[in-house]
């Protein structure tokens, strides 16, 4: 936060200006125009307090009182990955490797759709990480439904991805505001002529936006 300094009136030119905040009307120690707000102060009542002092005397004006709303901490967490269909030819295969990535397999040239499903609060924004590797995938879709399989609550097309040459993975930040309780993106991968697994990192994750 940042205040701006009064305009003080004096007859001498050995006038000086002091500013401090203070929280909940206890200094801070924290002086000057500028004051970070932490993460952890809870909810708080601030005031920038600013004392003038010349020959004549001392004087101190007040700002408006400022309310800050505690905020809770949100932390990163990974989706629930369950498989998809492939066009008919059967599940995809997203099976956990020893790091952790999820290997996404199907048959040449099917399209495999494994799908990345949070528990959300309908209203809220969230912001969603996406980090995967191409394998033999010659492009990548990602569409986000309402997670029953019928997208009829939400069905949106987040990202449309053709793998560039030489391209190898494909790292996204996508936002998004459900109207549902749960929600999933859809990957869907369009693979090419060798057997070559893609993969949905372990590095792909999600958390609320506050």
């Amino acid at each position: 936060m940042v205040a701006t300094p009064g305009l003080w009136v004096s007859r001498s030119e050995q006038m000086t200006c002091r500013g401090e905040w203070r929280r909940n009307d206890a200094a801070t120690g924290e002086i000057g125009t500028a004051y970070v707000v932490g993460g952890a102060q809870g909810t708080s009542r601030l005031t920038y307090h600013e004392t003038a002092t010349d020959p004549s005397g001392t004087r101190m004006a007040a700002s408006n009182i400022i309310e800050v709303q505690a905020v809770s901490p949100t932390t990163w967490r990974r989706p629930v990955f369950k498989a998809g269909p492939t066009n008919g030819i059967g599940e995809s295969l997203i099976t956990p490797d020893a790091n952790g990535d999820l290997i996404v397999q199907t048959k040449v040239g099917a399209t495999s759709n494994p799908r990345a499903y949070f528990d959300v609060e309908p209203g809220k924004t969230y912001e969603l990480e996406t980090e995967i590797a191409f394998g033999d995938a010659t492009r990548i879709v990602g569409r986000l439904s309402d997670a029953t399989g019928t997208n009829n609550a939400l069905n949106v097309a987040v990202f449309d991805i053709s793998k560039a040459a030489g391209q190898t993975q494909l790292s996204r930040r996508d936002v998004f505001t459900p109207t549902t309780g749960r929600v999933a993106m859809h990957y869907i991968f369009i693979m090419g002529a060798t057997p070559l697994a893609g993969r949905i990192l372990s590095a792909t994750r999600v958390k609320e936006v506050v």
